[in-house]
């Protein structure tokens, strides 16, 4: 394993004293895996669950680590395989404010999507979630992991943190997950302990700041203002906090967690560390925004689509079939010519969004119309609202991993022609064009498995 380096060492007695011992021996150890189930989808995992975490409403810890790869639900978006300690988002969150009504919500450093899928999970189903990140080979890892995750009330984007600026007291919820040194992730990416180093730790507090100096003011009044690292030095975290404390009209907030998580009371958050709770390293602190603050007020001019191009309901007769309660929906057509739809409850939000933003995501896609036809996207199978009595096919675990890996299936049973559901145990994931003799897999490329399979 990589060793640690000295001035690494140097700083965890500063801050642990005589615990630094036992910290250093637990980052030398294995790393507790740790799942949060989706749920939206009900499924059974072929491994044994563990003790529950306690700080999340899903989260599971495992006995030992799976082969996920394997298991067709995780492809299927049954579950996320998450890090326990950045679960405590959840209880943070819940202890802060009101997830009973709907709110308006950022996740800026969002991907691979961990804390946005439990975000989606959470919050009201009227709720807009924007889910954002800069890094667009992440943002493309992040649009998958939203579209497994079956929720259709995102607006998920690529876009730096200036590029809001112009949305001053929209959100109710604002997340910061910020990049930082990753002290954090010793245990379970060795690697990274190669990365290390003081001046790097000094460049990351920089961009902290920058990042939420920007991001503070599109603080909604009374909104809660969500800051975390997978680190442990003052500067990417107590010092930040108390920056945003002396510059910005924000007071910190706090939770009561209970004594047996494990965490350590800061000045102004939370620290988790490794050897006082089951997980690796993170930071949590909260701000509340002044109620005195302006709200976002939305102009007429704000009310209209740039980028989505609307269709009529007259026209939508072909994704009838697919799609439960069509009322509920707004379908427009993306730049690449694809059905997609979006609650109706969000449509005057998604529409100053896409005059303001230019790489997004809205709502998901449905499909592309051929003729009177639809040809159905991947993530139409993987929605929560797809229609119940769309034609389905169970296979079983061999013949999941064949259509995983993009193989054409025989049409055993003599299914019924035409576009259907392939699923799981009861997770779909992704369509069969069922024919006389065969079924034409429409798994997506990119998302078969690579792995050789014995």
């Amino acid at each position: 394993m990589e060793p640690l380096q000295a001035a690494f060492i140097e700083q965890m007695e500063d801050i642990l004293g005589q615990e630094q011992e036992t910290f250093l021996r637990t980052i030398e150890g294995v790393s507790p895996v740790s799942i949060r189930l989706n749920p939206f989808k009900s499924y059974d995992p072929p491994f044994e669950l563990d003790a529950p975490i306690p700080w999340t409403s899903a989260g599971y810890y495992l006995a030992q680590r799976p082969s996920f790869t394997l298991d067709p639900g995780f492809h299927g978006g049954a579950y996320y395989v998450q890090e326990a300690s950045s679960m405590l988002i959840e209880a943070a969150i819940k202890a802060n404010i009101d997830l009973s009504q709907p709110l308006k919500v950022l996740d800026l450093c969002a991907a691979p999507g961990g804390k946005s899928t439990l975000l989606a999970s959470i919050l009201h189903p009227d709720s807009l979630l924007v889910t954002n990140e800069v890094i667009q080979s992440r943002y493309r890892i992040l649009i998958e992991n939203m579209h497994k995750w079956g929720t259709s009330n995102t607006f998920i984007t690529n876009h730096d943190v200036t590029d809001f600026s112009t949305l001053k007291g929209f959100f109710d919820i604002i997340l910061v997950d910020a990049p930082c040194s990753g002290e954090g992730m010793f245990r379970k990416d060795p690697a990274s302990r190669k990365e290390w180093s003081l001046s790097n730790v000094q460049l990351c507090a920089g961009r902290q700041k920058r990042i939420l100096g920007a991001v503070e003011k599109l603080l909604a009044p009374a909104g809660l203002l969500v800051y975390s690292t997978c680190t442990y030095n003052q500067q990417e975290n107590e010092e930040n906090a108390a920056w945003l404390i002396e510059n910005f009209d924000l007071e910190a907030c706090s939770f009561e967690p209970d004594s047996s998580w494990g965490l350590k009371k800061l000045a102004y958050g939370h620290q988790a560390f490794p050897h006082l709770v089951k997980g690796e390293g993170f930071y949590l602190s909260m701000f509340k925004a002044s109620n005195h603050r302006s709200p976002f007020k939305f102009k007429a001019k704000q009310k209209s689509a740039k980028g989505l191009d609307f269709i009529p309901q007259k026209s939508l007769v072909a994704i009838q079939p697919f799609i439960e309660n069509m009322e509920e929906w707004t379908f427009y057509l993306n730049h690449l010519n694809e059905v997609c739809m979006l609650p109706k409850v969000l449509k005057a939000e998604m529409q100053l969004l896409s005059q303001i933003l230019y790489r997004y995501h809205a709502g998901r896609p449905v499909g592309t119309l051929k003729g009177k036809q639809l040809i159905p996207h991947h993530a139409l199978a993987l929605a929560n609202q797809k229609h119940p009595e769309l034609p389905r096919i169970t296979l079983d675990h061999q013949d999941a991993l064949r259509f995983l890996k993009k193989e054409a299936l025989p049409n055993q049973a003599a299914s019924p022609l035409g576009w259907t559901i392939m699923s799981y145990k009861g997770i779909a994931l992704g369509w069969g064009k069922v024919l006389k003799d065969r079924i034409n897999n429409n798994l997506p490329k990119n998302l078969r498995i690579r792995m050789k399979i014995d």
